[in-house]
């Protein structure tokens, strides 16, 4: 079995360099919709087995990868039963939680840093729980002493300032009942009155934003990803 791997570039046609330190340039959503057509076109390939593509996705790229598990959003863009066969999603932002009562149920692998203080893993943690509690098969690996990019080269951790976090936002985004929610109480507000989750990091200790690659990572993900594509997984 070969395995072929497809880059989607959200930023550079829209010439957004990054968004850590503006997320108001380009919405979450644009990179989920991306995902979505690139699917649609990577399932078109003679070479590509449609029911074998999975999503990969790191950190804004993390939350693409778990939220085209929510149907509404593969709805909006595919007409067809067309989904994705498997989500692994690296140190993912999840303070706030898109829901739904619909999952296409496809396998999720969460790889988060306990010394993530960007997109902490405690969030995700729990996110990755209410996915489970919806039918759809989770595993988290938190590596006890990673911060944030830990996947990146680096000699020590690195401090990086001016970053927009939501990380104390705790949001719940019901897409089948349109409404917006604090988790901790519960209150809700509906669409016409617009709430931004994201908040300026201003005035915060700095993030940490990376940290030396471990060995073991890319053979936990490599795993997860044959034991699911190979032939009958």
């Amino acid at each position: 079995m070969g395995i072929a791997a497809f880059v989607v570039d959200t930023f550079g046609p829209r010439n957004v360099a990054q968004t850590a330190t503006d997320q108001s340039q380009l919405s979450t959503a644009v990179n989920v919709a991306d995902a979505l057509v690139a699917l649609k076109l990577l399932a078109t390939h003679p070479r590509i087995d449609p029911a074998r593509i999975g999503v990969l996705g790191f950190s804004k790229g993390g939350q693409v990868a778990l939220y085209t598990e929510l149907e509404p959003f593969r709805q909006a863009v595919i007409a067809d039963d067309i989904r994705f066969a498997l989500h692994v999603a690296f140190y993912p932002y999840c303070s706030d939680w898109y829901m739904s009562e619909r999952l296409t149920k496809a396998p999720m692998l969460l790889l988060l840093g306990g010394q993530d203080d960007y997109t902490p893993a405690g969030p995700c943690r729990d996110y990755a729980a209410w996915f489970k509690s919806k039918g759809a098969e989770t595993t988290v690996i938190v590596y006890p002493n990673a911060y944030h990019d830990f996947d990146f080269e680096a000699v020590a951790p690195a401090f990086v300032r001016d970053l927009v976090t939501g990380k104390n936002c705790d949001g719940a985004i019901d897409l089948d009942r349109f409404t917006v929610a604090i988790r901790p109480t519960g209150k809700t507000s509906r669409p016409g009155r617009p709430r931004t989750f994201a908040i300026a990091s201003a005035g915060e200790p700095p993030s940490a934003a990376m940290t030396r690659r471990g060995g073991g990572r890319p053979r936990t993900s490599r795993g997860f990803v044959k034991r699911v594509l190979q032939p009958g997984g």
